[in-house]
């Protein structure tokens, strides 16, 4: 809502994104929607899921040394 608040009402209409010349209102509703639903994703994702299931990348403390690949993190136990 924030993204179409700024780009229909403060922003100039010159400065306009100009969907409305090529999609009507509910489509547009429907592009800023999945817009802000892209944005929200990860952080929903990231709290679903455990912390082990999240990518395996461990966190670094500065003392243990990096994994260089995806086949080192499995063979590190994820």
């Amino acid at each position: 809502m924030v993204a179409a608040f700024s780009d229909y009402v403060i922003v100039p209409k010159r400065f306009t994104p100009g969907f409305e010349f090529h999609l009507r209102v509910p489509q547009i509703t429907v592009v800023y929607v999945a817009f802000g639903a892209g944005l929200v994703a990860p952080f929903v994702v990231e709290r679903l899921l455990p912390e082990t299931a999240a990518l395996c990348l461990p966190r670094m403390s500065g003392t243990e040394p990096a994994l260089s690949s995806p086949a080192a993190a499995r063979h590190a136990g994820c």
